[in-house]
C-alpha cells in the first residue's frame, strides 16, 4: 500500500462511524439450522464428534475432472495472464481517480 492509500484507509476507517456487534440468532433462525449448525447451536458435542469421525479422509474429484488435474496449474496461469491484460485498463482508471466520494451515504 502506498503512503497516500494507507492514510486514506486510516481516515475512512476512523470516520466510518459506529459498528454493530454480532448478536445471537433468533429462535426462528435457530429452528432453521440443520446438521452441524444445529448440533453446535444445541451444544451437542457428541453429534459433532460423530460427524467428524465419519468424515472422509480424502476429497475426491468427479471422474470427468481427473484427466484434467495435471493441467490445472498451466490453466490457472493462462487465465491469470488473460485477466491481467483485461484488468490493466480498470486499474489505470482507478489509479487516476482522485476525487471520489463515498458510495454509501454516511451519517
Amino acid at each position: 500500500m502506498t503512503g497516500i492509500a494507507a492514510a486514506l484507509f486510516l481516515l475512512l476507517t476512523m470516520l466510518g462511524g459506529p459498528t454493530q456487534a454480532q448478536v445471537a440468532p433468533s429462535p426462528a433462525e435457530l429452528a432453521a439450522y440443520s446438521g452441524l449448525h444445529a448440533a453446535a447451536a444445541k451444544g451437542n458435542l457428541a453429534a459433532i464428534e460423530r460427524g467428524i469421525a465419519r468424515r472422509s479422509r480424502r476429497v475426491g474429484s468427479p471422474s470427468w475432472v481427473v484427466p484434467l488435474l495435471p493441467f490445472r496449474e498451466a490453466a490457472n496461469r493462462v487465465v491469470e495472464l488473460a485477466l491481467r491484460k483485461r484488468a490493466a485498463g480498470a486499474v489505470s482508471i482507478a489509479q487516476e481517480e482522485t476525487d471520489v466520494g463515498l458510495t454509501t451515504p454516511q451519517p
